[in-house]
């Protein structure tokens, strides 16, 4: 089974577990031409640590400077936003 969120992919493996990839945009070099590539997060990891993967890396792109409080309220804002999407 494949899961797809935002720009994240979770393929099933094994023991139901996943891994976690992100669909990223590179040029190629020479002709300047942009494609979609996947950049590996992690490999053969349960769902629960999968999203909270993706948490931390939604988070991380933001580029500020927060107190730990605002940091951890964001975090809970983020997987809440996440777990709404898919109704868990």
């Amino acid at each position: 089974m494949i899961i797809e969120y935002k720009n994240y992919v979770m393929k099933q493996t094994s023991n139901n577990r996943f891994d976690l990839q992100e669909k990223i945009t590179r040029t190629k070099k020479g002709t300047e031409e942009n494609y979609e590539a996947l950049n590996d997060l992690a490999y053969d990891v349960r769902l629960e640590y999968a999203i909270k993967l993706i948490v931390f890396e939604e988070l991380r792109k933001r580029e500020e400077t927060v107190t730990l409080k605002e940091y951890l309220r964001e975090f809970k804002k983020e997987k809440e936003e996440l777990l709404n999407v898919i109704n868990v």
